[in-house]
């Protein structure tokens, strides 16, 4: 089977370094241009279930992709971003200035610390890694659109890798990542991070 991972297009939050979290931003005016492109790269690829966060930002992305293809969007919370408690609306000034030293920790050890009021990358990890196993099981072509955090965890997932390798990936907004699952279980990253298709936005 084919799993293509999706992380959502831009929005202002975004553009300003903002902690976006379980906020319900809307995509900007770049970030639709970017699922526009986006959808254009997909428009020839075969898939038969598209999922995505319940996030308005996701969907709006799925939304796009969708276009070309007329399913049905599962939305499932597990796909949610990491739940970042009292830092959402923040940017990374912001939280320098007010938690420097949780900052600091995060940095130098993200696997020892909870979003203070929020969640631990490991509960993303155990939440998101459910529901993307759940997803393979079928063994149908899937597109899943979701956040930053949660593709990096997804990726580790994947791979079975261990959440403390998240850092080795990076997805920027509207990117794309290709896996093939294949006989026994096989699993082969094709494609990581894509941005191929932005065509300026």
């Amino acid at each position: 089977m084919k799993l293509i991972l999706v992380r959502h297009g831009e929005t202002d939050w975004n553009k300003e370094h903002r902690v976006q979290g379980l906020s319900d931003i809307p995509l900007n005016e770049r970030g639709m241009a970017q699922a526009r492109g986006l959808s254009e790269s997909l428009r020839g690829e075969k898939f038969n279930r598209i999922y995505a966060s319940p996030l308005l930002r996701a969907r709006q992305t799925a939304d796009i992709i969708n276009e070309y293809h007329g399913l049905t969007v599962h939305t499932d919370e597990r796909l949610l971003e990491l739940r970042q408690g009292i830092f959402e609306g923040m940017t990374f000034l912001e939280m320098k200035e007010t938690h420097g030293e949780f900052l600091m920790q995060w940095m130098t050890d993200p696997i020892s610390v909870a979003m203070p009021q929020g969640e631990s990358l490991q509960e993303l990890y155990t939440r998101a890694s459910a529901a993307i196993d759940e997803i393979i099981s079928t063994g149908t072509d899937s597109l899943v659109v979701t956040h930053n955090f949660t593709l990096s965890v997804l990726l580790c997932a994947v791979q079975h890798l261990p959440v403390s390798e998240f850092r080795r990936f990076r997805h920027h907004t509207a990117a794309k990542s290709v896996f093939e699952i294949g006989p026994n279980d096989s699993r082969t990253l094709i494609v990581c991070n894509d941005i191929s298709h932005y065509d300026g936005a």
